[in-house]
């Protein structure tokens, strides 16, 4: 029993090392007879048929090096395809791409290539293929942008808005428009989102020092403004003897001083791109929006009570005042 396992063993050992051997001379023809022996051969001679044989006996042989020699093959025929540069090479390359899945540094090339070509319908096409999982999204969509801007029409317009909106990078329209200085673009497609996090538009609003961008700034901090948490009840506030309620006050006092600091901050980059850029007049808007904090002593238990007290901090308010007043007096809005 234990001879014929012996055996049976070896046989299944033996058909590994043949697959083995056999994995290292695999070989294919290509349509005029010509025998290959590599992958490379075949990119060599531009018979792409005979690479993508090659590709499918090595992975039938569970190749190690299946993925390098894929990558291999679909940039040489992607170049070649490149070269030739007809309607149906175009076809071949999107439909290669999509066969792999899309990936990231192929549609990158691709790009570049096309972008050098001058190929502005092309270069569209490859960008259609980009994906939001696209490990250099920021960096391809880029160059994409940055080439069909310089090529102006309605069409083009609308192609950057959709892939740009589809891929969440409206910030590079937003970003070339503010390089660009064109308001009319800012005003129709970046006001309605205007967040505090896209500090170039912020910064680029406040250098306009038009009153109209003050007050959508402002508009904005009105907005957050009603996300501050409920405030607590100021002055001596007791919980009777059973302690119940106290680590929810706790928490209400704790969220207030956490939101109207978040606040503030918000308030304060404000203030301080606003004095940065010598726009008096929003400075002068900020400053009223800045909220009072609160102040949380804790006496503990005075007789049958456990008390709090609640005071004011308007440390927050005294300082942005005496930031904007200190501006004014050394002259930055001159």
């Amino acid at each position: 029993m234990k001879t014929a396992r012996f055996f049976e063993a070896l046989f299944i050992a033996s058909c590994f090392m043949l697959s083995a051997c056999d994995n290292g001379k695999i070989k294919v023809k290509g349509a005029d007879g010509t025998e290959y022996e590599s992958y490379q051969e075949c990119c060599s001679a531009n018979d792409f048929e005979a690479a993508h044989r090659y590709l499918a006996k090595m992975e039938n042989h569970h190749s190690d090096n299946l993925d390098e020699a894929k990558d291999f093959v679909f940039k040489q025929e992607a170049l070649f395809l490149m070269g030739i540069g007809d309607e149906t090479a175009k076809k071949r390359i999107i439909y290669l791409l999509k066969e792999e899945g899309g990936n990231d540094l192929h549609i990158d090339m691709l790009i570049d290539l096309a972008i050098d070509n001058d190929d502005e319908e092309f270069a569209k096409k490859l960008a259609n293929q980009l994906g939001e999982n696209h490990n250099h999204l920021s960096k391809t969509l880029a160059k994409v942008v940055n080439y069909i801007s310089t090529k102006p029409s309605e069409e083009n317009k609308q192609f950057l808005m959709t892939i740009c909106t589809k891929l969440n990078s409206t910030y590079l329209l937003v970003d070339l428009a503010i390089k660009n200085d064109d308001k009319a673009f800012i005003e129709q497609y970046a006001l309605n989102n205007f967040s505090f996090s896209n500090t170039a538009l912020m910064n680029y609003l406040i250098t306009q020092k038009e009153k109209k961008y003050s007050a959508i700034i402002i508009g904005k901090l009105t907005e957050d403004e009603g996300r501050i948490s409920k405030k607590p009840q100021m002055g001596t506030v007791k919980f009777d003897g059973t302690g119940k309620g106290t680590s929810e006050f706790e928490e209400m006092c704790n969220n207030y001083i956490q939101s109207v600091e978040y606040f503030n901050s918000k308030c304060n980059d404000v203030l301080g791109a606003a004095i940065k850029n010598k726009n008096l007049y929003l400075a002068q808007c900020v400053l009223p929006k800045f909220k009072s904090n609160i102040h949380v002593d804790e006496p503990g238990w005075i007789g049958k009570f456990y008390n709090y007290k609640i005071t004011d901090d308007n440390e927050d308010i005294n300082s942005a005042r005496a930031t904007l007043n200190e501006a004014i007096r050394s002259g930055l809005f001159k």
